[in-house]
C-alpha cells in the first residue's frame, strides 16, 4: 500500500483563509478509523475542548 504524505500550507477545516499562523498535524480515532487533520492553533484548542469530556471518561488503548 503506497501513502502520499504532503506538507500542508493551510488548515484542512477553513482552507480558504488567508494569513496562516502554523498549522500542525492532529491524529486521532474514531469508530475503529484513525484520521489526521492539520489544524491551527485555535482549532487544536476547540477539539480539545469538545473531547476533553469523552477523553476524561475513556482509556488509552495500544
Amino acid at each position: 500500500m503506497t501513502r502520499r504524505t504532503m506538507a500542508p500550507d493551510s488548515d484542512d477545516v477553513a482552507p480558504d483563509d488567508e494569513g496562516d499562523d502554523g498549522t500542525d498535524t492532529v491524529c486521532f480515532g474514531y469508530r475503529g478509523q484513525q484520521f489526521e487533520v492539520e489544524l491551527d492553533a485555535a482549532q487544536q484548542h476547540a477539539l480539545d475542548a469538545v473531547l476533553r469530556r469523552y477523553i476524561a471518561a475513556g482509556r488509552v488503548t495500544v
